[in-house]
């Protein structure tokens, strides 16, 4: 299974309002090791699934949902179904394509993944389970994940790049026990800071990438740096984080 984040524009890099923008000229790309890496759905913010409960309540009772172009159930962007507990995302880079100041990153999936809804939809013929299943067998499209170096800091930066992800909607009525399954494709536009362990630095563990998305580096300290991305052809936000322990293990605390 390939995760494929992809540089719509670099215009998405002028979004991220910090002192790590990127300078023309700036330190050559770090070395990036291959191997897993983790992040997960922010607990502090609320992130929610690409689903219109009004597109639910209209079909589920008498038939399967559709999706839009962009792999979404919810054709007026009103996502309204929101996603808890907050899940893991286990990640794997198997790729690195140093550019000068930049690099591509090549991602693949390390683990299943269940994005759960944090309440059932509620419909005439019942309430209905709502998530959607991300698992490493299943056929995903290939891509990339651009990252640029900020100023003379070669080991920390900014990317940004569009998600897309195959996945299995599941919705399951609680009283009759009827379940349907849809397969869609969808797109998750994301943008944020990324570091890297030097050489030397703390190791994570045998196996993992010195690569951490949604983090940074300052006055010697690890720090999370949480960013929401969405859901493409929607407003509908998904917050992300470090994996969890990654930060107080980098810095001593753990």
């Amino acid at each position: 299974m390939r995760l494929i984040l992809k540089l719509s524009c670099l215009c998405l890099l002028g979004l991220l309002a910090s002192p790590l923008v990127a300078q023309p000229g700036s330190s050559p790309s770090p070395f990036i090791r291959t191997g897993s890496l983790k992040i997960a759905i922010d607990p502090a913010a609320v992130s929610f699934l690409p689903i219109d409960t009004e597109e639910l309540r209209a079909r589920l009772c008498s038939g399967r949902p559709a999706v839009d172009n962009w792999g979404a159930i919810s054709p007026r962007g009103e996502c309204n179904v929101s996603v808890a507990p907050p899940p893991n995302i286990d990640l794997y880079v198997d790729g690195v394509t140093p550019d000068g100041s930049s690099s591509r990153i090549a991602l693949h999936s390390g683990g299943s993944t269940l994005w759960p809804g944090s309440a059932p939809v509620d419909t005439p013929c019942g309430l209905w389970d709502v998530c959607w299943v991300l698992e490493p067998d299943a056929a995903q499209p290939a891509s990339e994940l651009a990252l640029e170096t900020a100023g003379e800091e070669p080991a920390q930066g900014v990317f940004a790049g569009v998600v897309q992800l195959a996945v299995r909607y599941r919705f399951v009525n609680r009283g009759k026990k009827t379940s349907y399954e849809l397969p869609a494709v969808v797109s998750l536009e994301l943008s944020g800071h990324w570091a890297a362990v030097p050489a030397g630095g703390t190791s994570l563990g045998p196996g993992i990438s010195n690569l951490l998305l949604f983090t940074g580096v300052s006055g010697g300290q690890w720090a999370s740096a949480p960013a929401c991305g969405t859901w493409g052809g929607t407003r509908c936000p998904v917050c992300l984080t470090p994996g969890p322990d990654v930060i107080p293990v980098l810095n001593g605390d753990h």
